[in-house]
């Protein structure tokens, strides 16, 4: 099933990840920006490996990690649209609880997995 998220990030960061997605399964929309940072971008050991990234970077993400939020600290930020996509996206996340939490709730007749999980929460 395609991941929601996914299909409608802009912006799509992949940090040390072997399969970010499973592209027969879910994609990334075709005009999200990609950018890849892993110790192996390459993945020289994986035979037809790729991610269309815009940009590739061979990193230890800690480090990575800390030059960017280090430049993030520079910049300008919209608070509109931060509080427009904070808003956004725990509308998102508390309709996938709900969801989540409709499919733990007991069933009536057949046990499913789900609510069988649900009872180690």
């Amino acid at each position: 099933m395609q991941n929601a998220a996914l299909a409608e990030a802009d912006v799509v960061l992949v940090i040390d990840s072997d399969v970010p997605w499973i592209p027969a399964v879910s994609n990334p929309a075709d005009n999200a920006r990609i950018f890849h940072i892993d110790v192996d971008p390459l993945k020289e050991q994986m035979p037809l490996w790729r991610i269309a990234a815009e940009g590739s970077w061979r990193a230890d993400a800690f480090t990575a990690l800390g030059q960017l939020n280090a430049w993030l600290a520079d910049q300008p930020i919209d608070t509109t649209f931060v509080t427009e996509r904070t808003a956004h996206h725990a509308a998102a996340h508390d309709a996938r609880d709900q969801h989540l939490r409709a499919l733990e709730a007991e069933p009536s007749g057949t046990l499913t997995p789900e609510y069988a999980v649900g009872l180690f929460r």
